[in-house]
């Protein structure tokens, strides 16, 4: 399975239980352990993203940067990106 579709189920389970969670928390029945639990789920849906990396060179394929004011910042985030953004193959 490539890369680009691991970080896109990911992210899918993220969705999903972040919709879950808020129905949960908003609901008067006392759903607190299913809370918790679709909480451990996007904790740890996110957590397998930033393990994701290229295949060609092993850089973590979330891990950005951007240059302001002649500094270089390194963040993580953004969508699922089609390449890589050190070596810019296709994932």
């Amino acid at each position: 399975m490539s890369v680009r579709k691991k970080a896109l189920i990911a992210l899918f389970v993220v969705f999903i239980n972040f919709i879950g969670l808020v129905g949960l928390i908003t609901s008067d029945n006392h759903g607190q352990w299913r809370a918790w639990l679709a909480f451990a789920a996007i904790l740890c849906a996110g957590l397998y993203t930033r393990t994701l990396k290229c295949p060609h060179c092993d850089h973590p394929i979330f891990k950005k940067h951007v240059q302001l004011f002649g500094e270089r910042f390194n963040y993580w985030g953004g969508l699922i990106p089609k390449g890589c953004p050190q070596c810019r193959k296709k994932l």
